[in-house]
Order: structure tokens, then sequence, then C-alpha cells
């Protein structure tokens, strides 16, 4: 990979995390705080996150969409981590594979905005800056990648069916396991503390106004 372009995708990641964090936070104070909490982008009907976060789009199996999210971007980011820091050198198809969750997460992006914008009819600021995060990180990726698109699907033609390799599966399991855990205690650690923390709010808000 271009070592100039992976730094890039680290720090869209980053920025990911960081807005999906944010989400998450803002999602709980509203949903649980409402109608006393309101963010600082409810500016009108039209550009109005409070609303996006308390629509049935921004929760998926039970869980805020922008945990979803946050485990999302902490997966591909600890994958790319832990693998340089062991040097298991794993080969390119496997950053084709990355390359392809993203355009999943890019995918599920464009429909939480054609349901904000189309349905909803709102305008979420933090929720167009990941949407923007997205669309570079695709662009940073792919251009770390240095391949073409017909290269990026032999690279993942052989790597699960011409070249099947068991060392390989089994490093670039080790590496996926690794990167799940840590991903899934930071992000799901991050939503319960949440969700702790402004259920206790609103418990303090009642207690202290009989």
């Amino acid at each position: 990979m271009s070592s100039k372009w992976a730094l890039a995708v680290i720090f869209l990641l980053m920025m990911g995390v960081s807005d999906s964090i944010y989400l998450t936070y803002h999602h709980y104070e509203i949903n649980i705080l409402a109608p006393e909490a309101k963010s600082f982008c409810a500016i009108s009907k039209t550009i109005d996150c409070d609303k996006a976060a308390t629509s049935a789009g921004s929760m998926m199996m039970g869980i805020p969409v922008a945990t979803w999210g946050m485990f999302a971007f902490f997966f591909i980011m600890f994958f790319i981590l832990v693998e340089r820091i062991l040097y298991w050198e794993v080969q390119k198809a496997l950053y084709c594979f990355i390359y392809l969750i993203l355009w999943l997460m890019a995918a599920f992006s464009a429909y939480e905005a054609f349901v904000s914008f189309a349905v909803l009819k709102v305008v979420c600021i933090m929720c167009v800056i990941l949407y923007l995060t997205m669309v570079f990180l695709l662009i940073s990726c792919k251009r770390a990648l240095g391949i073409g698109h017909l290269e990026f699907f032999l690279l993942l033609y052989d790597l699960f069916f011409r070249s099947f390799s068991r060392t390989l599966l089994r490093k670039g399991a080790s590496v996926a396991i690794i990167a799940v855990v840590f991903s899934s205690m930071i992000a799901f650690g991050l939503d319960y503390k949440f969700q702790n923390h402004f259920t206790y709010q609103r418990m303090t808000m009642i207690l202290g106004n009989p």
C-alpha cells in the first residue's frame, strides 16, 4: 500500500470514529433527556440533528446506527494497525477485502442519507460530515491500494477461490478476531457508558423535580 495514502486512510478512519462517538453520545442524550436536551445543530426544521437521532432509522437491531458505525471504523483501523504491528505481511488481497467492507459501509451511509434527506426531510450536520468522510475514505483507500477495478476483483478471486491458503486464512482471521475484540470492547463499551450516563441524569432530574 502507498504509505502516503495509507496515512490518509488512518486519519479519515479516526475522523469517522470521532464523529461516530459524538453521534452515539448525541443519540442517547436526545432520546433520554428530551425535551430538555437540544443539540447545537438543531437550527431549523430542515437542519435538525435531533429529529434524525429520534427517528426509527437511527436504530438497527436495538442499537444506535452510530454505534455500529463506530464499531466498523474501529474494526478497519485495528485490522490495519494490528497487521502492521505484527508484520505478518498479509497480501494485498486482504486489503481489497477491507476496501470491499468500506463500499458496504458507503452503501449503508447512502441509504441513511436517503432516509434523512428524502423521507425525514432533515439535514444532520454531523451525519453529513460522516458521509463525506466515507467518500474521501473510499478514494484514499483506492489510492493506497494503487490498483484498477479489474485487479481488485481478481485479487479477491485469488484470495477466496484460486489460491486459497490456510496460512493466509489463519493470519487474516487472527488479525480480524483481534480487531473485532478491541472494536467491540470500545464501541459497545462507550455505548453502554453513554446510555447509563444519561439514564442516571434522567433519574436525577425526575427525583429532583417531583
